[in-house]
């Protein structure tokens, strides 16, 4: 299902997805890793991310952002098979309108409803994936074998997060070896595995402490974490903050909603 809506304070290990995802940024600023190269993002600024890229998100203090998945080949089909060579749309380049029909998408839709008016909604989203697109620069696509191997990896690791898990075990899963697993996993993602499992581990926990009101030390167990002192100990250096600080934070915006 095609989506548009407004969030706050961003953190989200490197990831990817079958659909095309557009990124604006209204406040703060935000660090980018994407398809290995990293990116800083400040306010007004907007990002396209094409299907199957690996990228990650990480707001540097406080922010809030407009972000969107949409079926690339009905939202935006001149892109299908494409690679972009300057993925950021800078404030300055973008139309006028701009902000304004991102505001009007974000009223009509919200994270986990449908549209009110999907007709509505369908026209705004055309037109701001189309505003950013026009700003940016296309060619062909190329696969690599370690493209594929970063691929199997993400997916593999997303899957089994909360269990216990080693390079070791992912190595074998995927069918690499683990050195050039870790290898290719650095130079792709900028991040040493450890350190990868980790922020998955953390974004899990930040969306329950936010949606549900599980007890913060089940939490970090449900989430993978060996003990209350990991979790709470990773938690804090990924976050800047306790679990328990966090959730209050959150609940603390959302009342202000």
């Amino acid at each position: 299902m095609d989506s548009f809506y407004e969030d706050s304070d961003i953190f989200f290990p490197p990831h990817f997805h079958e659909e095309v995802e557009l990124f604006v940024l209204e406040e703060g600023r935000v660090k980018v890793c994407l398809d290995g190269k990293n990116l800083v993002l400040l306010q007004g600024d907007a990002m396209l991310v094409l299907p199957s890229v690996v990228h990650s998100y990480e707001s540097d203090g406080h922010s809030r952002f407009f972000i969107s998945l949409a079926k690339c080949a009905e939202t935006v089909p001149s892109v299908v098979g494409r690679r972009c060579r300057n993925p950021v749309v800078r404030s300055s380049t973008l139309r006028s309108e701009f902000s304004l029909i991102c505001s009007l998408l974000a009223s009509e839709n919200s994270q986990f409803s449908v549209p009110s008016r999907p007709e509505r909604f369908h026209g705004y989203l055309a037109a701001v994936y189309d505003m950013v697109v026009e700003r940016l620069e296309f060619e062909e696509a190329e696969v690599c074998d370690s493209s594929n191997v970063i691929h199997r990896t993400v997916s593999y690791v997303i899957e089994h997060f909360r269990e216990p898990l080693t390079l070791d075990d992912v190595a074998h899963a995927v069918g690499v070896n683990r050195y050039y697993l870790s290898k290719v996993f650095s130079k792709k993602l900028n991040v040493g595995f450890s350190a990868y499992l980790s922020s998955c581990r953390v974004s899990e926990a930040m969306k329950l402490l936010s949606s549900t009101d599980v007890e913060v030390d089940r939490i970090g167990d449900l989430c993978g974490f060996e003990s209350p002192s990991s979790f709470f100990r990773n938690f804090k250096s990924l976050v800047g903050t306790s679990p328990l600080q966090y959730r209050k934070r959150r609940r603390s915006d959302e009342d202000l909603r």
